[in-house]
């Protein structure tokens, strides 16, 4: 026998008013009449307190109707009282992350899950759910939600099960579904509030949790006692081996025509036998698809990388695949975004060749490279066209495959004729100075998110060059150089680079030492060597503007390369050319990736962006800041459906920082665009792959035990297997009924003897007054 709302027997202290009003005797005197009633002398009495109960039955019944209605208040209750399902506020909550479709090693049948036990259980609680009680539904996967309130009727929460499917995440976690169940059932007052959890006891459904959380499920246990009872039902299959793929990626970035695209794979064997499995990669529109047969320990996880050959630029989708037949198949799979990007083009402008003019003499040490030459006809080489050739020396000889970089050498006559917007970078090589209109279109170029570099070499007018490349516009802006340049320094002996990055005073106000990720790889000699170059003869670089970088300076203290950020772009100042005759840099074995990596760095290929595959149900952060994004306020994420002509599509908005944020999506394929306003299809135009992956947190087999569970939500939670279901309704009963009748019984007794006890007096007080008389 119990109370359910026991703060109420508080109320058994009224049960002092009727012995105080008991207590209390009123002194009542006959009333007589006088013919002068003012001659009377005034004399007051009170009440007194009696010496003995007065009408001890009267007081018995009132005493019994305000104890009745204080047990009534209190709801007495009683598992003696009936045999029916006892009153109670259930909770269903159903576990619907992705490691829900798990199978058991033997299982083939979808309806051996734990979703799908999950569901069989869950209607079994509800179908007992009838007035009194009531019974709500919460879901918790990607988002945790509300499926059916609470209410008496349970048909919408069955209603809702019956299409209940499992999601690609872990989402905020069981600890968040439990916390919401709390606040749910507290303060209310029936025997029992139960929270049933219906999951697999994945490690992962626990981890995901938060000290709020927490502290809502410890105040409901300290307030509601026994009244709460929170349970862990476990449907899993049990221990079950699981190879997965946990993560993916193009080496990269995106590939290079001609080159092998490096997909790289991450496989891991969460079960406790080795398995055998084959990984492979498919790319539409590739033939060659990579294969690899692995074995893995139990817990052994490798990287592994599937090299196919590209030719042509592409914008699409690679997945790769295992073929391992276990417990969890959407692990599986794994997509990447697979960009082969086109060829950058690089437009030289050879200022040395400036309307066809001769080339220094210590520019004319080499003839043509390789290839032969027409009979009696040889070309003289410059530091421009060595520059070329290193750029894409495979293009350059003719060969069939190349870097990815095509490079246009033109002269200052030509630039006009040329359309800027179809470049990558522009080079100036000892360009002295340009025009006005060249110089406007050249800052428009770089502003809007391209790249300027500028070499001095022998040829360069400095007191020109400082008048036209570096001389500030007439609304303050910099010049398109960072920095003035001087006269030719003549180095005896001939200096090497300096990679220690360390700043160094006497650069200018506001100027940094940073090598940045241009020369990082050089700093390990056992990848590249910068310490065999030497240069003879370079350009001195003066008057470096407020908030530029100096990327590379010589042993003794000379600066070497200068960059300067121009809105969404960047200008790099080179003092040093390629010519022989200036020091042995395109001699060494360094100069072709020094070259090949300086293009990425203008090009944006080295910046540290998040990657474009991110993780189902997980909010993420996309990195937009290529030009082709660059004066729009929004862009569009399509989801690609195969089979579906028409696209659903969210719009997201660009921030300041040329990022967007993405909320949590399911797997699939995306294409990150500019608005349409087409709804069907897709449009031509610049498009980027974005891929969505399942949670590698939920290929893990690892299960819970019941003491961290009690850790986590209290010493009374506890876990039962799905066949101790039933065994969870509480029996019994209220005593409403018949305390209802008691005190009706009572009330009347009282009012009855109240008004016997009455008669009585008025009878008693009328034989006094005749008695007197």
């Amino acid at each position: 026998m119990s109370f359910l709302y026991a703060s109420m027997l508080a109320g058994l202290t009224g049960l002092l008013a009727p012995f105080i009003i008991h207590l209390i005797a009123r002194h009542k005197f006959p009333v007589q009449d006088f013919p002068a009633i003012h001659l009377l002398r005034f004399e007051r009495r009170d009440n007194a307190f009696a010496r003995r109960l007065v009408d001890p039955l009267q007081l018995l019944l009132r005493l019994l109707v305000i104890a009745l209605l204080v047990l009534a208040m209190a709801r007495l209750f009683s598992p003696a009282l009936s045999s029916e399902p006892a009153p109670r506020n259930l909770v269903v909550v159903i576990d619907t992350s992705a490691s829900m479709l798990a199978k058991a090693e033997a299982a083939e049948d979808d309806e051996t899950t734990p979703l799908a036990r999950a569901k069989v259980v869950a209607r079994t609680l509800l179908e007992d759910i009838a007035l009194p009680s009531r019974c709500a539904l919460i879901t918790a996967g990607d988002r945790n939600e509300l499926a059916a309130a609470m209410s008496p009727d349970p048909q919408p929460a069955m209603n809702f099960i019956k299409d209940l499917k499992a999601d690609d995440g872990t989402g905020p976690g069981l600890v968040d579904a439990v916390a919401q169940a709390v606040r749910m059932v507290r303060g209310r007052r029936e025997v029992k509030s139960q929270i049933v959890v219906l999951t697999d006891r994945g490690e992962s459904a626990f981890e995901t949790r938060n000290q709020n959380d927490l502290k809502s499920v410890e105040e409901a246990e300290n307030q509601m006692g026994e009244q709460l009872d929170i349970v862990i039902v476990d449907v899993g299959s049990g221990q079950a081996e699981n190879v997965a793929i946990i993560g993916g990626e193009l080496r990269g970035r995106e590939a290079r025509i001609g080159d092998d695209a490096h997909v790289l794979a991450r496989v891991r064997n969460f079960g406790k036998e080795k398995q055998s499995t084959r990984v492979a990669l498919s790319v539409p529109g590739l033939q060659e698809a990579p294969i690899r047969d692995l074995t893995l320990e139990p817990d052994e996880e490798v990287l592994i990388d599937l090299a196919p050959n590209v030719r042509r630029s592409v914008r699409t989708f690679a997945q790769i695949t295992l073929t391992a037949k276990d417990a969890i198949e959407k692990d599986n799979k794994f997509g990447v975004p697979f960009v082969v990007a086109p060829s950058r083009r690089v437009l030289l402008i050879n200022g040395a060749a400036e309307g066809g003019g001769s080339v220094s003499v210590e520019s004319a040490q080499l003839v043509r490279l390789g290839g032969g030459s027409e009979e009696g006809i040889e070309e003289v080489v410059d530091g421009a066209r060595i520059l070329q050739y290193a750029l894409n020396p495979g293009r350059e000889l003719g060969l069939a495959f190349g870097t990815g970089i095509d490079t246009e050498q033109i002269t200052l006559e030509t630039l006009p004729a040329k359309i800027l917007s179809r470049y990558d970078t522009i080079i100036l090589y000892d360009v002295t100075s340009l025009t006005d209109q060249a110089l406007e279109d050249i800052d428009i170029f770089v502003r809007e998110g391209r790249s300027l570099l500028i070499l001095c070499s022998a040829t360069l007018n400095p007191v020109e060059f400082n008048d036209s490349l570096a001389r500030k516009g007439k609304n303050g802006k910099p010049g398109l150089s960072p920095a003035r340049i001087g006269n030719d320094l003549t180095l005896e002996p001939p200096v090497t680079v300096d990679l220690t990055g360390h700043d160094d005073l006497g650069l200018g106000e506001g100027v940094t030492r940073s090598p940045g990720p241009w020369l990082s790889p050089f700093r390990d000699v056992r990848r590249s060597d910068l310490s065999a170059i030497r240069f003879r003869k370079i350009r001195e670089v003066i008057d470096i503007e407020h908030g530029a970088n100096v990327l590379m300076m010589s042993g003794g203290g000379h600066v070497l390369a200068v960059e300067a950020k121009r809105d969404l772009g960047r200008v790099v100042l080179l003092a040093f050319g390629a010519e022989l005759g200036r020091g042995n840099i395109a001699m060494t074995k360094a100069f072709p990736q020094l070259t090949w990596r300086l293009v990425d760095y203008l090009t944006g290929r080295l910046r540290n962006k998040p990657p474009d595959s991110l993780l189902a149900a997980t909010d993420s952060v996309l990195d937009v800041s290529e030009p082709t994004f660059s004066f729009v306020n929004s862009l569009e994420l399509a989801e690609i459906r195969v089979g579906q002509l028409k696209m659903e599509k969210q719009q997201l908005d660009v921030s300041d920082r040329k990022t967007v944020l993405v909320e949590g999506l399911r797997t699939g394929n995306y294409m990150l665009q500019k608005p349409r306003k087409s709804g069907i299809g897709f449009g031509g135009g610049y498009m980027r792959p974005i891929t969505v992956n399942h949670d590698p947190r939920e290929s893990r087999t690892g299960r819970i035990t019941e003491s961290e569970v009690q850790t986590l939500l209290g010493s009374d939670a506890r876990v039962v297997k799905a066949g101790d279901v039933p065994g969870l309704v509480p029996f019994g009963g209220e005593a409403f009924r018949l305390i209802v009748f008691g005190l009706i019984f009572f009330y009347l007794a009282e009012a009855l003897s109240a008004y016997l006890l009455g008669v009585r007096r008025d009878r008693l007080a009328e034989e006094e007054h005749a008695a007197n008389e």
